[in-house]
C-alpha cells in the first residue's frame, strides 16, 4: 500500500484498522444551490465520466492495500421533494452517511429539487480519498463533461482518457520527501523547533482530558457593505486575508482567555509539489506555525509578522508525518497537537461556481438547518473565515468540554471588532 498513497493516508488507514481516533473516517462535504434548467441525465453522465478519468474516485482501501475498481459508478442519491427545510435536513442526513473504506467508491452525490429550476447539489467524500480542494478539481471535470453531454444528448460520452494516476503522485511525493528536497525542509523544522522550544504551548482554556464531546457552533457576520471597504483597506497594507483572520483571532483569543501563548495550525494543501495541485486526492496536512510575538505596535504590524512566518512555514512545509515527529519530542506530556492549539482552519474566498451556464451558489447546509458541521468534536476548536458575495462569515465549532463556549463567542466578537477597526 505504501507505494500508492502518501504516508499520512497510510497512517490514517492503519489507525482506523487499529481503532485509533485519528484514523476515524472524516467526511468532507459541500453543497450548492443550482439555478437553471438542470439536465439530470447529462449530470449523471458527467459524474460517471469524472470517475472514469480520475482513479481516486474509484478507490477503496483494504488491510492489504489500496484497490481501484474498473467500474466507474457513482453513489447517486435523489432526495424526494418536500418542504425546503425538511429536504435540507434529509439531504444533510444522506451526506453524513459513513463510507465503508473497502467498498469503493468513497464519495457520493446527492440531488434534490427545491423549486422551479432550483436544485440542491451535494457532494460527500471520505477524507482518506480526497481533500476539500479536490472537490473543485472534480467539479471542473464535471463541468466540462456536462457541457459535452448537453451538446450531444443522443450520444453517450466517449470513454475518458485517465488522468495522471494518483499512485504516481504519491510515489513522487515520497521520493521528494526522502531526497535532498525533504532533508532541506526537515533541517528547517529542526531549527525552528530549537528556536521556539516545545510547541504548541498548553492552552490554558483547554482541558486535555475532556475527550470527544458534542459540538457547539458560534457565528458572526460582517455584511458585504462593510466587508468590502474593510478588506480594501487591509489590502492596502499588503496583508493576506488568511494572515488577517488568523492574527486577529489569535489576538482576540489571547485577550479574552488571558493566555500568554496561542498556537496556530494551517494546511499545506500539497504546496510541496505545485505541479500536482490539479490532482484529485491531494491529502492536506496540518502544519504548526511558530508565531513570533510582536510586543506592542499595530494589528497591521502583527499581521505582517505572522504573514511572513506563514509564507516561510508553507514554503518549507512537509505535508506528512515527519513534521509531527520533529515537534513530537517537545509536546507537553502526551497531549496531541489538536488539544493544544486554536486551529484557524481556512480563509476561503468566494466559492460560487458555474456548471455549463447554470448558476451554482455555495450553501452552508449545516447552518441552514441549525446544526454544526461535525456533530461531535475532540479537544479541538475549528475556526472558519469565509468571504463571499454576502460578506464575511466567521464561525467556530467548539467542544464546550474543552473550550469555554462563552469565551469563544467573546473571542469571535472581539475578532470582528479588530478587523473592522482597521490597522
Amino acid at each position: 500500500m505504501s507505494g500508492e498513497v502518501v504516508s499520512l493516508q497510510e497512517e490514517s488507514w492503519l489507525g482506523s484498522l487499529a481503532g485509533q481516533p485519528y484514523g476515524s473516517p472524516t467526511l468532507v462535504t459541500a453543497t450548492w444551490e443550482v439555478t437553471g434548467p438542470l439536465d439530470r441525465r447529462a449530470l449523471e453522465a458527467a459524474l460517471h465520466g469524472a470517475a472514469e478519468r480520475h482513479d481516486v474516485l474509484r478507490r477503496g482501501y483494504l488491510p492489504t492495500g489500496a484497490r481501484t475498481v474498473g467500474d466507474a459508478h457513482v453513489r447517486w442519491e435523489v432526495v424526494p421533494e418536500g418542504p425546503e427545510e425538511d429536504v435540507r435536513r434529509d439531504m444533510l442526513a444522506v451526506l453524513r452517511q459513513r463510507f465503508v473504506r473497502d467498498d469503493p467508491p468513497l464519495w457520493r452525490v446527492v440531488l434534490t429539487r427545491v423549486g422551479p429550476d432550483r436544485h440542491l447539489l451535494g457532494i460527500a467524500l471520505d477524507h482518506l480519498v480526497m481533500d476539500g480542494l479536490s472537490i473543485g478539481v472534480v467539479l471542473r471535470t464535471v463541468n466540462e463533461l456536462y457541457a459535452a453531454a448537453r451538446a450531444e444528448p443522443d450520444r453517450r460520452l466517449a470513454p475518458q482518457t485517465p488522468a495522471r494516476p494518483y499512485a504516481d503522485f504519491a510515489e513522487r511525493q515520497r521520493a521528494a520527501l526522502h531526497g535532498p528536497w525533504g532533508e532541506r525542509r526537515a533541517a528547517y523544522w529542526r531549527r525552528v523547533r530549537q528556536e521556539s522550544g516545545p510547541y504548541p504551548p498548553r492552552c490554558p482554556a483547554g482541558n486535555p482530558d475532556a475527550g470527544t464531546g458534542p459540538a457547539v457552533e458560534l457565528r458572526r457576520h460582517i455584511p458585504v457593505e462593510v466587508a468590502g471597504p474593510m478588506m480594501a483597506g487591509w489590502a492596502a497594507h499588503g496583508v493576506t486575508e488568511f494572515a488577517l483572520a488568523a492574527e486577529a483571532l489569535l489576538q482576540a483569543f489571547t485577550e479574552v482567555s488571558g493566555a500568554e501563548h496561542t498556537g496556530l495550525v494551517t494546511n499545506s494543501h500539497g504546496r510541496c509539489l505545485p505541479g500536482y495541485l490539479r490532482t484529485p486526492g491531494l491529502f492536506s496536512h496540518g502544519i504548526p506555525v511558530h508565531r513570533v510575538p510582536v510586543p506592542g505596535g499595530t494589528l497591521a504590524a502583527r499581521v505582517g509578522a505572522l504573514q511572513d512566518r506563514l509564507l516561510e512555514t508553507i514554503d518549507h512545509a512537509l505535508p506528512l508525518r515527519p513534521v509531527d515527529r520533529i515537534w513530537g519530542a517537545g509536546l507537553v506530556g502526551t497531549v496531541p497537537v489538536a488539544q493544544c492549539v486554536l486551529g484557524v482552519y481556512t480563509a476561503r474566498p468566494e466559492r460560487d461556481l458555474r456548471l455549463a451556464g447554470l448558476g451554482m451558489r455555495w450553501v452552508d447546509l449545516h447552518a441552514a438547518v441549525g446544526e454544526p458541521i461535525y456533530p461531535t468534536l475532540g479537544a479541538t476548536c475549528f475556526v472558519d473565515w469565509v468571504r463571499n458575495a454576502r460578506g464575511v462569515h466567521l464561525s467556530a465549532q467548539v467542544n464546550p468540554a474543552v473550550f469555554d463556549a462563552d469565551a469563544m463567542d467573546a473571542s469571535l466578537r472581539r475578532t470582528v471588532e479588530l478587523v473592522r477597526a482597521g490597522a
